[in-house]
């Protein structure tokens, strides 16, 4: 099978088009999101791309090879865009709960199965329940957020948050874990980060800077759980022309939005996020029950 020129080998999708099409929306989204148009439009992404690998958990972990060499080269891109416009002090206070998380996500999903040459019927029962209740954890904590945050703007002026270590060390720590089982910690860095009142150019920039550092520690764990490999690699490859395409479009818009109308969209993206989320996992936890 070739896709862009590239042949393939091993694992493949079913269906070309599909790949290119969802595929690349996928990456459009992720990099819109990265480049500073509400990071959690970022959640939409991975869903996407499971359905463009083909859908079912069994591509969960190929569609998750797929995106991080991906993110990886937006975060280049992204970095050179927001050049020191970024809160060093906050993202340092978050990297070591950060590297915490990546381990202990590393620790569960080498209990799950990936990087064995064998993954049994059970294991892969196993792997869908924790999938699911991790997005629905995901979707609980986006959707509490925003009330939250909703209830607070209605009764009152909003005080800056300034966390001490021991939030930092949590909040970095389920980013950690949630950015490793799915790419999917927006909702958290957006909880941390978006009540700290940082203006919209310090966040977003702020945002770059930890994911650019937080994704390249994900390449150990996701080499050593054979999540990146030959076939995931090359599928990647085929999607890397809409990375500009994504980032172009979401720095446009950064720049168009104001500061209230930017928090407006990234707490409606997120409650969205959280309502699919929560949604999905509730579905796939009622068909696992009822088997």
């Amino acid at each position: 099978m070739t896709i862009a020129g590239v042949e393939l080998i091993g694992e493949e999708i079913s269906n070309v088009g599909r790949f290119m099409v969802i595929g690349g929306l996928a990456v459009i989204i992720m990099s819109m999101a990265k480049a500073g148009f509400g990071g959690s439009i970022g959640l939409l992404a991975m869903p996407l791309m499971i359905y463009a690998v083909g859908g079912g958990n069994e591509k969960t972990s190929l569609a998750m090879g797929v995106f991080l060499p991906i993110l990886i080269a937006t975060d280049y891109m992204n970095v050179v865009v927001w050049w020191r416009k970024w809160r060093w002090g906050v993202v340092g206070r978050l990297l070591p709960g950060a590297v915490m998380g990546i381990v202990i996500a590393w620790a569960a999903l080498s209990f799950m199965g990936f990087g064995g040459a064998v993954v049994t019927q059970q294991a892969k029962a196993d792997r869908a329940m924790a999938e699911a209740l991790m997005k629905l954890g995901v979707g609980v904590i986006s959707l509490g957020f925003v009330t939250i945050r909703s209830i607070q703007a209605i009764r009152s002026r909003q005080i800056a948050f300034r966390p001490v270590m021991w939030q930092s060390t949590i909040a970095g720590g389920i980013a950690g874990v949630t950015s490793t089982m799915a790419h999917s910690a927006g909702p958290v860095t957006s909880m941390y980060l978006l009540p700290q009142n940082l203006g919209k150019n310090a966040y977003v920039a702020t945002t770059v800077l930890y994911y650019f550092i937080g994704n390249q520690m994900k390449l150990v764990p996701y080499i050593h759980l054979k999540l990146i490999n030959e076939t995931s690699l090359k599928l990647g490859l085929a999607l890397l022309p809409a990375v500009p395409v994504g980032v172009v479009l979401g720095r446009w818009l950064a720049k168009k939005v104001n500061e209230k109308v930017f928090s407006v969209v990234v707490y409606s993206l997120l409650a969205l996020a959280g309502v699919d989320l929560c949604r999905g996992a509730i579905m796939s936890l009622s068909a696992s029950g009822a088997q």
